[in-house]
């Protein structure tokens, strides 16, 4: 749950929109016919979240401190166990395009990396094919940071890797965000929240 978000509109509803966001996501992301891997955080919350969201995905705890860390190791576990292209998004994503993600897996078979930048400067999406994949892209990073996107660019440049970059989109994780989300989407099941911290 995003802590920004929840101190503008409170725990509560932090927690209810992102139940909600959360599994509108994976309903996105099902379409696309892929394995997804649920990358939970707290290692002690696997078991959890696996009985909260069924048994038709892969759930695994992170490894590491910091997020690029993280996000190194959960490509290099995902490519160690056979899989030849793989991307990462965020879990404040409830309204991303099907084909944002469709275009993501299509340009990893002439890319080395696929990046979505977000509206805040950071990016809501990564993914390599196995073969281009460079730990490296992640060292160096200012995250949580509106360079995050910039400087992972130049990274990429530095390594000689091949990118390309979805459109631009915005995650929800602070109010602005949220503002931007209900500005686009009128759904009646997210009505009462909008109505209350809006």
């Amino acid at each position: 749950m995003k802590t920004r978000l929840a101190k503008n509109i409170g725990t509560r509803f932090a927690q209810e929109l992102y139940t909600r966001f959360i599994t509108d996501m994976l309903n996105t992301l099902k379409k696309c016919g892929k394995d997804i891997i649920i990358s939970v955080s707290d290692a002690e919350r696997v078991a959890d979240v696996g009985k909260w969201l069924g048994r038709e995905y892969i759930f695994a705890a992170q490894q590491g401190a910091a997020l690029g860390e993280r996000m190194s190791n959960a490509f290099s576990e995902v490519f160690d166990s056979g899989y030849e292209n793989a991307i990462i998004v965020g879990s404040d994503l409830p309204d991303l395009p099907l084909y944002f993600v469709e275009s993501a897996f299509a340009e990893l078979s002439g890319n080395d990396i696929v990046i979505g930048p977000s509206t805040d400067g950071g990016y809501y999406l990564v993914g390599f094919k196995h073969t281009g994949f460079n730990s490296e892209i992640f060292a160096g990073i200012e995250w949580s940071t509106d360079k995050v996107f910039a400087q992972t660019m130049k990274q990429a440049e530095k390594l000689g890797l091949s990118v390309h970059v979805l459109p631009q989109w915005n995650d929800v994780d602070d109010i602005e965000g949220l503002k931007m989300f209900f500005a686009r989407n009128k759904d009646a099941k997210y009505a009462v929240i909008r109505a209350a911290v809006l």
